[in-house]
């Protein structure tokens, strides 16, 4: 079984949009993917980190939920190393919504994130 971990715009398994700033995304869906590559659950955690009055980094929030791989449009250095640290594979998709990243994932489509985001806000 494998655990990823995608921050999204809603809670909406066909047109959950992939949210551009990990810390700033309302929701994480988890996907869970049993080792014969089929999608087993898709639920949801609201972001209460830091961004949101919350405590804690995502990045954190993320590591501590059993993650086994993480994918973003982009990541800043601080949330790569922490994703890393935890054994995380860190990976960047091109699709825009969340079922476009899953077939991406089961497809083996996605690509290792090598380098972070610069910037420290990504435009909506």
């Amino acid at each position: 079984m494998v655990k990823v971990v995608i921050p999204v715009d809603r809670k909406d398994n066909d047109n959950a949009q992939i949210f551009p700033h990990l810390g700033k995304a309302p929701f994480f869906a988890n996907v869970e993917i049993s080792d014969e590559g089929k999608v087993e659950k898709i639920t949801y955690t609201e972001n209460k980190g830091q961004h949101f009055g919350g405590r804690g980094r995502p990045a954190i929030i993320i590591a501590d939920s059993g993650a086994n791989v993480i994918i973003v449009r982009n990541m800043g250095p601080r949330g790569i190393n922490i994703m890393k640290s935890h054994g995380i594979k860190v990976l960047t998709s091109k699709s825009q919504t969340l079922k476009e990243a899953i077939n991406e994932f089961l497809k083996n489509e996605t690509t290792p994130l090598e380098e972070p985001c610069e910037e420290a806000e990504h435009p909506f």
